[in-house]
């Protein structure tokens, strides 16, 4: 149903991404740009977002954007890209859970890499899967049809993910020519 991969990237690799999308102050590149959202899913909690990729009309895809992230989507065995963007909340006081929702009602899947570690977590509609820490390098892959929500993080001043819709590799054709 859910599948956690820890370590997803070898350190270097994971590094490059994290510093790109987290900067700090021994960081090179500082110049990633980040939307204001009002909301998370709803009304619930604001975040940034950095936009990658979306199939939807009126799509968006940048081609830059798309080769930071590709060493995931290769990990995953992308075939067709649906959305792929960044989310960054902030820290709250007390942690905030979002509204519940899916990503999409289509068969496609839904991973969230997370860039860093905090004390927020993916949560589950579905009481029988326990809740999935953020811990850096980590990837959680599910249906997209799965209802989930976001809980903030209290520990860091920046939960930061990245929110994969794909269409996976299933492989070539086979033809029987009998």
């Amino acid at each position: 149903m859910i599948k956690i991969i820890d370590n997803l990237l070898p350190q270097h690799e994971w590094k490059t991404i994290h510093d790109y999308y987290l900067p700090n102050d021994e960081s090179i590149e500082v110049d990633c740009p980040y939307m204001y959202l009002d909301h998370m899913v709803e009304k619930d909690h604001f975040q940034f977002v950095h936009p990658i990729a979306t199939a939807r009309e009126g799509g968006y895809f940048n081609r830059l954007r798309v080769n930071r992230v590709k060493p995931i989507l290769d990990k995953l065995k992308v075939d067709f890209l649906l959305r792929c963007k960044v989310n960054l909340t902030t820290q709250t006081p007390t942690q905030l859970q979002s509204t519940f929702h899916c990503d999409s009602e289509q068969n496609n899947l839904t991973a969230i890499y997370y860039i860093n570690t905090s004390n927020g977590k993916t949560r589950f509609k579905d009481e029988n899967i326990d809740d999935v820490d953020s811990v850096a390098n980590r990837i959680v892959v599910f249906p997209s049809h799965m209802m989930h929500c976001t809980l903030t993080a209290t520990d860091v001043k920046a939960r930061v993910v990245i929110n994969i819709n794909y269409l996976p590799h299933r492989g070539p054709a086979k033809i029987d020519y009998a």
